[in-house]
């Protein structure tokens, strides 16, 4: 089980880093808004735990072509290949990699509860500040009634003073509340108030914790961390146009800003401040920049359009492991494809060993039929000649036929009695790897071939 996990989050790792650098490539080529290039991140965030799924669920692909006759060559390297095999399926078994993988479960074990924690103290300290706060008084709770109309938000939103916090946040969903600091005037809050309803009216606050919870599974990716502050600063800067298409005051806004941040209000975990002292030079560059196109809302086609691709295509992403949980296996030669799961057969595949045994003693049997063949006719042509009776053709064709079938119990000779056993370990090494058979059954069968190999 822990095997499992480790691999479903390295596959889906690295998937995801795939998917990070395609949608990335495709951003820079196509000039979009701001909105839209939150909603293709957002997806690409949502992407990863289902990623995450799919690889417990959807196989890898392993392609396989049809068996022929091989020449002497061929099966030297086939010899060679099934020695390497068997030393590579031995070291993979060692009890070196099984403490590496249980080393890195258990740093992953321990890095999630951290994450979790944190994420649970930002919920505790928000708790704290909302049982705190008082409510404002009904000029500002009229402000923001009026403006929250204009925004289309019908959800009550509550307005209240701390004096624990030097700058604006807001939380929550069913019932959201703008936490303000008291030395706030009214005319700053009808600017500050449009910027943490355009929040509320985007859902940000559930996007936002969200992606906390995927931080705390997936906090060792590098491109998580990028990707969520990606989705900070577009956050932001979307919830500015917000305020400068209902306002029009970029400069009252954007001195609004320099005067909240000279306050350097500490950070709160999973609540949206309205200044964030790393993006406020861009933020303020944005603000002022007369000649932007302002939009607020990404087209539902678009919205759709992506949507649709991005989820339609993480089954066929899935599928590209780097060490795949389950596999289907595809002959190009061939209609069917049979899927494997470690644990589902017991027993390798007799057709297969049956064939390839069959491959080794096609020549010598080919060679000794012929034989018998002619020797047969030669009877038959002397009966029928007159040279000898019925009687005696069928005495020698009976002798001619126990002979046959006492040099089939022993056609084959130790050198292609070696090459059948190498033959049959090398598709006992590969129907491990395929997960037609785990590796303890794996290791059952190889003993018993080497007993069986012994006494031969």
């Amino acid at each position: 089980m822990s095997k499992q996990i480790l691999t479903a989050l390295l596959n889906c790792s690295w998937q995801w880093a795939l998917l990070v650098g395609f949608i990335w490539l495709l951003s820079t080529r196509l000039r979009r808004s701001n909105t839209a290039y939150h909603a293709f991140w957002l997806l690409t965030l949502i992407s990863l735990p289902i990623l995450f799924s799919l690889n417990h669920v959807v196989p890898g692909i392993s392609i396989n072509s049809i068996h022929t006759e091989s020449t002497q060559d061929q099966s030297n390297v086939t010899l060679s290949a099934t020695k390497n095999q068997v030393i590579g399926e031995n070291h993979m078994l060692t009890e070196k990699n099984r403490g590496w993988i249980d080393g890195l479960l258990c740093l992953w074990g321990i890095g999630v509860p951290m994450m979790l924690a944190h994420l649970l103290s930002g919920l505790h300290r928000i708790s704290q500040l909302q049982r705190s706060a008082m409510v404002a008084g009904d000029s500002y709770q009229t402000a923001c009634l009026r403006l929250a109309q204009q925004m289309k938000i019908d959800r009550p939103v509550t307005v209240c003073f701390s004096n624990q916090i030097l700058s604006p946040i807001s939380f929550g969903w069913k019932s959201p509340h703008i936490l303000i600091p008291p030395s706030l005037s009214l005319e700053q809050f009808e600017l500050v108030a449009v910027h943490e309803l355009a929040h509320i009216g985007r859902l940000d606050w559930l996007t936002n914790l969200f992606s906390h919870l995927v931080g705390a599974i997936f906090f060792f990716h590098p491109l998580y961390h990028l990707l969520s502050r990606q989705l900070a600063e577009m956050r932001e800067q979307i919830c500015d146009d917000w305020v400068i298409r209902l306002t029009g005051a970029r400069k009252n806004y954007a001195q609004c800003l320099l005067d909240l941040n000279c306050n350097h209000a500490p950070s709160i975990p999973l609540a949206l401040a309205l200044n964030q002292p790393s993006q406020l030079q861009t933020r303020i560059g944005s603000i002022l920049k007369t000649n932007r196109r302002l939009d607020l809302q990404p087209k539902p086609r678009f919205l759709l359009m992506a949507a649709t691709v991005l989820l339609t295509s993480l089954p066929l992403l899935a599928m590209a492991q780097l060490v795949p949980l389950r596999t289907v296996q595809l002959s190009l030669f061939s209609q069917t494809a049979n899927t494997s799961e470690d644990g589902d057969s017991n027993n390798l595949s007799a057709p297969a060993v049956e064939g390839t045994y069959n491959l080794v003693i096609d020549r010598s049997k080919k060679k000794r039929i012929e034989g018998y063949g002619k020797a047969e006719a030669k009877i038959m042509k002397a009966t029928k000649a007159g040279r000898i009776t019925e009687k005696q053709a069928g005495e020698r064709l009976e002798s001619l036929r126990r002979r046959l079938r006492a040099e089939e119990d022993d056609d084959l000779d130790q050198d292609e009695r070696k090459i059948w056993y190498n033959k049959a370990e090398a598709e006992i090494v590969a129907a491990a790897k395929a997960g037609r058979i785990t590796k303890k059954q794996a290791g059952a069968k190889l003993e018993f071939l080497n007993k069986a190999k012994l006494k031969s």
